[in-house]
């Protein structure tokens, strides 16, 4: 009998310990998590007080007066802001902006609170709102087709659509051009005609020549006439235009005719253009990398016609022809990632043009794609969202889902992404545990997201823009 109490005497402090440990473990996570956090905070603090000393000093010259910021995109953590809805429960979605008729195509915001630009299948012109009010504030007329793609810093918004062309916004002048719906591109006998009708000390419209000879239409010192929000129209892609990264002075372009290229925004001028084609039929033969599977097709097929890949159905059944051949690009320096139709993670040198490796590992299209000094990750329609070393070029994680990934955003402690379902994935990067925004949110699958702080802006399949408490 003594031994029986012995042996259930013991067996009850080993499950006493295991308890310790368990309180331990999760104890010890909790301060990892809490010492990322106040890392984030940090470097969202020393970027701030950057930003603020940049704007307190007297501009150089008029050109650089008010011109890029630069991009929030690629902090390695969100921005320390103040969190006015600290009250609000988090994981709900406390505002709804209704007012698009076709699922969203392109969403990005200037920071908690400010201004949002959201576009639509069905639509031309992308809307802005006011994020602190939840009203529409007006419309960005110039586009002739849909806008896939949208970066928003401060005041200034870049968006690219179908009509091949990438246009850069005045947020402040929205709706000055009420009256005139459409920002005409003007030919070159336009432009010759538009210059003798205008007085000498009037408003000038410049032309600039690319390399290979495509006209860049561009406003000059002078603001064209009627230009309202518009201030300038790039062209020289001749396709529709995917996707787009901007930081300072520097764009980065990719389109469906599978090329990238690269802009000064001061000039207008694009300054380089690589060639995925290129990339594909010229594999990196050393290193990390080599020659690409033919997963979806090869180079030549991917030459000979139009991209068009069906979407994989989304939790409500529904689906799409994806033609976003390049899904995503981001540059930090000279290193340029890109992600396109033939499944590939490309990493480019931006002061040569050429592709230096290439990631394998998804089987379907990128759609999305982000990175910083450690990690990069990349959605695609293969369902599954990969987490790559840089280091190695090797695969650190798969994350593997019912649906095909659309969006994605990450810091130090958490993945968010769109994956075809009617909620919000989030990823603990730490606990390694999957969670799900569903409160209050959308009523058919998410498409786009982006997030700041512990703010998060969603865009759906049900035409709706929903603001969420992260």
């Amino acid at each position: 009998m003594c031994g029986g109490a012995e042996i259930a005497e013991i067996t009850h402090k080993i499950e006493a310990l295991d308890a310790i440990r368990n309180k331990l473990e999760q104890d010890l996570l909790k301060l990892q998590e809490d010492e990322l956090e106040l890392d984030d905070e940090l470097e969202g603090v020393k970027e701030r007080l950057e930003l603020e000393e940049s704007t307190s000093r007297p501009p150089k010259s008029p050109t650089q007066q008010a011109h890029l910021p630069q991009s929030s995109r690629r902090r390695k953590g969100p921005a320390f802001l103040p969190s006015e809805h600290d009250e609000l429960p988090p994981g709900v979605a406390f505002m709804s902006l209704s007012g698009h008729t076709a699922p969203i195509t392109a969403l990005d915001f200037s920071e908690p609170y400010g201004t949002l630009v959201s576009a639509s299948q069905e639509d031309s012109q992308p809307r802005v709102w006011d994020l602190l009010t939840g009203e529409e504030i007006g419309r960005l007329r110039g586009h002739r087709g849909s806008v896939k793609c949208i970066q928003v810093e401060d005041q200034v918004c870049l968006t690219g659509g179908e009509d091949t062309t990438v246009r850069l916004w005045d947020l402040r002048k929205v709706d000055e051009d009420e009256e005139w719906e459409t920002s005409e591109i003007l030919s070159l006998s336009d432009v010759a005609e538009e210059d003798e009708s205008v007085a000498e000390d009037g408003p000038k419209v410049q032309r600039d020549r690319e390399p290979d000879g495509k006209a860049i239409r561009q406003s000059g010192t002078s603001e064209p006439e009627r230009s309202g929000a518009c201030t300038r129209v790039l062209e020289g892609h001749s396709k529709a235009v995917s996707a787009l990264y901007f930081e300072e002075d520097c764009l980065v372009t990719g389109a469906a005719d599978k090329t990238m290229r690269q802009w000064d925004l001061q000039t207008g001028q694009c300054v380089m253009t690589m060639d995925i084609l290129w990339a594909i039929s010229h594999p990196p033969t050393v290193g990390p990398g080599g020659p690409i599977p033919n997963y979806l097709f090869s180079g030549a097929a991917a030459s000979a016609g139009t991209f068009a890949v069906p979407t994989p159905p989304f939790a409500d059944g529904t689906w799409d022809m994806y033609r976003d051949f390049v899904g995503a690009v981001q540059f930090w320096g000279y290193a340029l990632m890109s992600g396109s139709g033939d499944g590939a993670v490309r990493m480019w040198d931006m002061r040569t043009g050429q592709p230096h490796r290439t990631l394998l590992g998804h089987t379907g299209p990128v759609t999305c794609l982000q990175f910083d000094e450690l990690h990069a990750i990349s959605g695609s329609l293969d369902k599954s969202i990969r987490i790559w070393d840089l280091r190695t070029g090797g695969i650190f994680e798969t994350l593997k889902y019912d649906h095909a990934v659309t969006a994605l955003q990450f810091d130090t402690r958490k993945i968010v992404a769109a994956t075809g379902e009617n909620g919000i994935k989030i990823y603990n990067r730490t606990s390694m545990q999957h969670s799900t925004l569903l409160t209050n949110g959308h009523t058919r699958p998410v498409e786009k997201l982006r997030y700041m702080d512990r703010y998060l802006v969603s865009g759906g399949r049900d035409s709706v823009v929903k603001i969420w408490a992260l």
